[in-house]
């Protein structure tokens, strides 16, 4: 009989020896599925134009615009404040009572510039059909001081979104574009044209008044 035998390596042994052991991915789900990771994909928002034309009618000679400009001298632009704009208080002893209450809502709640769509922060761009981003400040002051009533003022603003977004792609924003939006008159043969969000706080106003005067 002849007896055959194979060697076999045995493993080393000692202190500082390492053997690497392989690894594999733990299944996560019931499945016995692997966990399945994606990249996020961010979609840009595309921008909307807020570019708006706005015709501010005055009341009367010694109504006001109910705008205040600011000129910013670093970045060469306007920006509109609205504001009451309300001196001329008129007398109550001149109206009947209920008669004074509506005058006041009409003349002394609502705004001129607010009701023609003109909003704090609003940069100015044109004034009656003319762009006046290079015109100084005083200029720019002057062009609404010279028109009388009962001349519009008409203006071409936009919100500072959009202003930065043409500046950025170096467009130029002007009443010409599509996408302008042309507002109603503030004033309608004479009557404020009040706006849908004033709508319900009016009529309820007017009513409590009505009714608290016929009461007494």
């Amino acid at each position: 009989m002849i007896e055959i035998f194979y060697s076999v390596p045995a493993e080393p042994r000692g202190p500082n020896v390492n053997i690497p052991r392989p690894t594999y991915p733990t299944p996560t789900s019931a499945n016995n599925q692997l966990p399945y990771t994606s990249a996020s994909v961010t979609t840009p928002v595309p921008h909307q134009d807020d570019i708006r034309l706005c015709t501010i009618n005055r009341a009367n000679v010694t109504d006001t615009y109910g705008i205040e400009l600011n000129f910013h001298r670093r970045d060469n632009y306007h920006s509109i404040k609205v504001t009451t704009g309300r001196d001329n208080a008129p007398s109550s002893k001149n109206f009947i009572l209920l008669l004074y209450v509506w005058y006041i809502i009409l003349y002394y709640w609502f705004i001129d510039a607010e009701l023609a769509g003109v909003k704090t922060d609003d940069h100015l761009i044109e004034i009656n059909g003319e762009n006046i981003q290079n015109i100084g400040d005083e200029e720019v002051k002057q062009r609404i001081r010279v028109i009388k009533y009962p001349q519009p003022l008409q203006i071409l603003v936009a919100d500072s979104a959009t202003y930065n977004y043409y500046k950025q792609q170096n467009k130029v924003i002007h009443s010409g574009l599509p996408s302008v939006k042309k507002l109603p008159a503030n004033i309608i043969d004479g009557f404020a044209s009040i706006t849908s969000s004033h709508q319900g706080i009016f009529i309820i106003y007017i009513f409590l008044n009505t009714f608290l005067i016929f009461r007494t």
